[in-house]
C-alpha cells in the first residue's frame, strides 16, 4: 500500500535532497501555473504486495489519489520504487496525446534510466532529468512527433485547435460510411 501524496513531490523512501524535491516541486507548480495540470511524483520504497503488478498499482493510485482535474484528466504521475527499481509514468486521459506511452517510455530510457544505473544517489538527477524533458509537453510548448524527433513550437497549442478540427474531419468520414 502507497501513502496518500503529500504535495506535489512525495519522497515517502528518503532518497531525494532538500534541493532536489525544492526543484521537482518548482516544476511542478510551474505546469499547474501554466494550466492548470498536475504533476505528481512519489518515491516509496516498495509497492507491491504478493505478486502484484507494478502497473496496476500505479494506475490505481493515480486514479484513488485524484491526480489532475476531474473534467479535463489532466493529471501525470511519476512512481518510482526503489527496492523494486521500477519506475513508470501514468497520465490522465487529458493527457494521453501529450504524453503517449511511447514517449513516456523513451523519457524514463533516455533521461532517468541511465542516472538511476550508475548508483543509488543518482535517484534525483534522473527524476529531475525526466521531470525537466516533460514539462515542455505538458505546457504546450512540444509536441510529440514520434519517428520523427519532437519538435519545438513556437507558441502554446490552444485546447480544441487542431485536434478538434482533425477530430471533426474523423468523426464527419465515420458518419458518411
Amino acid at each position: 500500500m502507497i501513502p496518500d501524496a503529500t504535495g506535489f513531490i512525495s519522497d515517502f523512501a528518503g532518497v531525494l535532497t532538500e534541493s532536489e524535491i525544492k526543484e521537482l516541486e518548482a516544476l511542478s507548480e510551474e505546469v499547474r501555473s501554466a494550466d492548470g495540470s498536475e504533476l505528481v511524483v512519489v518515491i516509496v520504497n516498495k509497492t507491491t504486495e504478493t505478486g502484484e503488478d507494478f502497473d496496476e498499482v500505479r494506475v490505481d493510485y493515480f486514479n484513488e489519489q485524484g491526480i489532475g482535474q476531474k473534467d479535463i484528466n489532466n493529471g501525470v504521475l511519476v512512481l518510482l520504487t526503489i527496492e523494486e527499481r521500477k519506475i513508470g509514468i501514468t497520465t490522465g486521459r487529458g493527457m494521453e496525446g501529450i504524453l503517449p506511452d511511447s514517449l513516456c517510455k523513451e523519457i524514463i530510457d533516455t533521461k532517468a534510466v541511465p542516472h538511476f544505473k550508475r548508483g543509488s544517489e543518482k535517484w534525483g538527477e534522473g527524476l529531475l532529468d525526466m521531470v525537466n524533458e516533460m514539462v515542455p509537453y505538458i505546457k504546450g510548448e512540444k509536441f510529440p512527433d514520434i519517428g520523427k524527433g519532437n519538435q519545438t513550437a513556437p507558441t502554446k497549442a490552444k485546447p480544441g485547435g487542431c485536434m478538434g478540427a482533425l477530430a471533426g474531419c474523423i468523426l464527419l468520414v465515420l458518419l458518411k460510411r
